[in-house]
């Protein structure tokens, strides 16, 4: 890629492993006795943005549960993770297990979100499960 001066430049590469797709889900978090809900700003293979909630503090642990299509689809999709950030509009979670079945939902539903799908497929392509290929 050559820049207005005509010296070439790399490509930009983003840092995260994978894109983020911005996609409204409900989803509901537990860590310890606390549980909390809302919807998804966006959502990654390794993780999700969920708007409004901060009572789940950086660091810790977390069960996740996904609902494709909202509670009544019976379509959900169950993870473990934890809460990476906390900020003034809402919390960040990374997913750090999901089982196969749900591995699938999520592949599809960030595929289809995704705004340059050939591109997150490329990156899902390039890890096994939620690790990188090394």
């Amino acid at each position: 890629m050559r820049n207005p001066g005509g010296v070439m430049q790399e490509p930009y590469k983003h840092e995260r492993e994978f894109t983020r797709s911005a996609t409204a889900i409900e989803v509901e978090i537990t860590a310890g006795n606390r549980t909390v809900g809302g919807s998804t700003r966006d959502i990654a293979m390794k993780g999700l943005y969920l708007f409004g909630e901060r009572s789940i503090a950086a660091g810790e642990a977390c069960s996740i549960r996904l609902y494709l299509g909202g509670r009544e689809s019976g379509v959900c999709v169950q993870a473990r993770g934890r809460v990476a950030r906390v900020d003034a509009e809402g919390m960040a979670v990374s997913l750090d297990e999901v089982d196969l079945d749900g591995y699938q939902h999520l592949k599809q539903l960030v595929l289809l979100n995704a705004e340059d799908p050939d591109q997150a497929a490329e990156e899902i392509e390039q890890h096994r499960g939620l690790l990188r290929r090394d």
